[in-house]
């Protein structure tokens, strides 16, 4: 195993709180988790969850990657950032 499927394997088992919300199926009902990561700028927040999206995959997890990057700045330009 390489060294960031050791550590996508470390998180998933030790870092996230299972449970910590109900399922809302009303809103979103083929949803069945959720994972955010936050931090300060230039930290590979990016890169650690494009990492963790393809460790997921190869596993037959379906996942989407919702990038971000820019939002903030986006926003504070006076956009929607949509």
């Amino acid at each position: 195993m390489d060294k960031n499927s050791d550590i996508n394997k470390y998180i998933l088992q030790n870092c996230i709180k299972r449970n910590a919300v109900n399922k809302k199926e009303k809103y979103a009902p083929i949803i069945d988790f959720v994972f955010a990561v936050s931090g300060a700028a230039a930290l590979g927040k990016t890169a650690f969850c494009k990492n963790l999206e393809k460790y997921l995959n190869d596993r037959r997890i379906n996942t989407v990657h919702i990038p971000l990057d820019g939002f903030l700045w986006i926003v504070k330009q006076g956009g929607t950032g949509n």
